[in-house]
């Protein structure tokens, strides 16, 4: 039994709406080939590998910070 404030199933609607949003964009751009999809598609990679970097970059930070490797 979860603790009753529903804050569990709020984010994996919230997770779930998001995965649907992204999924209707990747075929947007690639099947129907719309204009504004390519676009997000474009939007949503870039801010993809900038959450690939700051992750890569706090790793580093965290790996320094304790004593090196």
């Amino acid at each position: 039994m979860g603790s009753g404030n529903g804050d569990g199933a709020l984010a994996g609607f919230i997770a779930g709406a998001l995965v649907l949003i992204a999924v209707g964009i990747v075929v947007g751009a690639v099947v129907f080939r719309w204009r504004r999809a390519i676009e997000a598609l474009r939007v949503l990679r870039r801010i993809g590998w900038a959450y690939v970097i700051a992750i890569v970059l706090l790793a580093i930070i965290y790996i320094i910070r304790d004593g090196g490797f």
